[in-house]
């Protein structure tokens, strides 16, 4: 494309007609940005206005892009120029693959009852927790404490598993 304006250019210098050639080039550059700022405004999702942000952020800078499209937020503005330097600009975000580990209840139940035992936790004699759930409601729940660190807590359950003939849930001790 700078090949064809330089071009565009010299042709124009050499008829004596600079001016119109820039100002050609101007008024398709800015008609290609409020293209692109209508494309915004229409767009249904965040995703796809991030896209499009990123293609214009790459070329202005907030001030001037917010003077195509009003109300545009300096956070949507820095996220669309930080998803064009990690994605590429214009480019869908990559896929992240969520995966999910299935884990047989019985020995979750066990490991879960072993760890909410009194060998490990003691209740403490004064106080309660309010914790706060996401749909608002409340509970009070008694204030505990670990008398073990996490290795300690794992190699006495494995010890545990051990003297019962019990196979552990191998997937969750890897993470303690």
């Amino acid at each position: 494309m700078s090949t064809m304006i330089d071009h565009t250019t010299k042709a124009s210098h050499d008829s004596g007609n600079y001016e119109s050639s820039s100002t050609n080039t101007n008024e398709t550059d800015t008609e290609l940005l409020r293209s692109l700022a209508d494309s915004y405004s229409k767009a249904e999702s965040w995703q796809i206005r991030r896209q499009i942000l990123s293609v214009i952020s790459v070329q202005l800078n907030y001030n001037e892009i917010e003077q195509l499209i009003p109300g545009l937020s300096e956070y949507r503005y820095y996220a669309a120029k930080k998803h064009s330097n990690k994605e590429g600009c214009g480019m869908p975000p990559k896929n992240r693959e969520d995966t999910r580990n299935r884990m047989d209840h019985a020995k979750l139940d066990s490991f879960l009852d072993f760890i909410t035992s009194s060998h490990v936790i003691k209740d403490l004699p004064f106080g309660e927790r309010k914790l706060k759930l996401q749909d608002g409601k409340k509970i009070e729940t008694p204030n505990i404490i670990r008398c073990m660190g996490p290795a300690a807590i794992v190699d006495q359950y494995k010890q545990y598993c051990k003297e019962n003939d019990f196979n552990p849930l191998g997937i969750l001790l890897d993470f303690w």
